[in-house]
């Protein structure tokens, strides 16, 4: 398929070095915030939408070291 190129140029770019770096402390940030600060209203609903995506591109970098993906 013509879009195949672009998936994979996207996980290979989810799966380096640098991607792990920011996703580790983009995790750590937002659960200090979260454990530290009193969150509330816009702020919390931006650190909860940061802390699912850097999960979330985590798992691609989980899932390459686990199934070789």
């Amino acid at each position: 398929m013509p879009w195949e190129s672009s998936f994979d140029m996207i996980l290979n770019s989810l799966k380096g070095p640098t991607a792990r770096i920011i996703i580790i402390v983009s995790i750590c940030l937002c659960g200090g915030f979260l454990a530290i600060g009193e969150t509330g209203g816009i702020f919390k609903k931006v650190l909860m939408v940061v802390l699912g995506g850097s999960i979330m591109a985590g798992a691609v970098s989980i899932a390459g070291a686990l199934f070789g993906v």
